[in-house]
């Protein structure tokens, strides 16, 4: 519970700060390449690419607990299908490594997958992950809203019966 609400808080900050607009891939679909030079975020979620839109990142945010790094995209151009990292206690670029012992409400990385029928399978949390399950996040840049960095590994869903693989994750969001 203090997760969802955690996240509740995050979702609508991240998507009220004004971004450039990446180019969008359904889940599934192949995104083109992009040109871009304004903030990024994609990855391939079970093998097909991926490209957020309203990409927002932050780095010790006001109101937040010092070390707070935030990086949050929509999937799907309707804002159906969030994916956000929302963690704390980072003091330093490097790589950061979470799996199911990790406090959820410090260390949240969250996909949500709007074609599930059962409401313990839309969300998948990196700290719902089985035992040796493991999402690595590496920071190369961590400033006000501009971090830069990759990611990869898996999402488990409320129930755990679905697992989500996430490769070749990429963000930069300044």
């Amino acid at each position: 519970m203090r997760l969802f609400l955690l996240l509740s808080v995050l979702l609508p900050l991240a998507c009220s700060q004004p971004a450039a607009q990446a180019p969008t891939a359904e889940a599934g679909t192949p995104a083109a390449a992009s040109t871009s030079t304004g903030p990024t975020l994609r990855m391939k979620v079970d093998g097909r690419e991926v490209v957020c839109t309203n990409v927002f990142g932050a780095y010790n945010p006001k109101g937040y607990p010092p070390g707070t790094a935030i990086v949050a995209g929509d999937m799907k151009p309707d804002g159906s299908q969030p994916f956000n990292i929302a963690l704390y206690d980072i003091p330093n670029t490097g790589e950061y490594s979470i799996t199911r012992e990790h406090d959820p409400v410090k260390w949240a990385v969250q996909y949500i997958d709007p074609t599930s029928t059962d409401p313990f399978g839309i969300r998948h949390l990196a700290v719902n992950n089985q035992a040796g399950e493991v999402f690595r996040i590496r920071f190369s840049k961590l400033g006000a809203s501009d971090l830069e960095g990759s990611f990869e590994g898996a999402l488990t869903d409320d129930n755990g019966k679905h697992v989500v693989r996430i490769t070749e994750g990429r963000f930069d969001t300044e």
